[in-house]
């Protein structure tokens, strides 16, 4: 039996820091989704791990499908350096989710 307990530990918390993002930036479309994912990753929710996760997989990568999807948001700033400075970590929390993901 594979234990994927640490798995969703993690993308729990990537998904948590990821909301944290978006609440700074005052997001209000992309932020309903993520909350979806944490609340499926809760130890409440009473589905097994792994049909958590095969949720999770399913939700995140609709998310990314088609034009003006997750995958085209960013954080926006005025100035090119904030902007590039600002949107490093929210890219590194969307890659390393794809990776643990896939």
């Amino acid at each position: 039996m594979i234990v994927i307990q640490p798995l969703m530990d993690e993308i729990r918390s990537l998904f948590a820091e990821m909301k944290g993002i978006l609440e700074a930036e005052g997001e209000a479309n992309w932020i309903r989704g993520i909350e979806l994912l944490l609340n499926t990753l809760s130890a409440d929710h009473p589905s097994s791990d792994a049909e958590k996760m095969a949720y999770v997989r399913q939700t995140y990568r609709s998310m990314h499908a088609g034009a003006g999807s997750f995958a085209d948001c960013y954080v926006q700033r005025s100035d090119f350096d904030e902007r590039v400075k600002a949107n490093k970590r929210f890219g590194e929390i969307k890659d390393r989710v794809w990776e643990l993901l896939s």
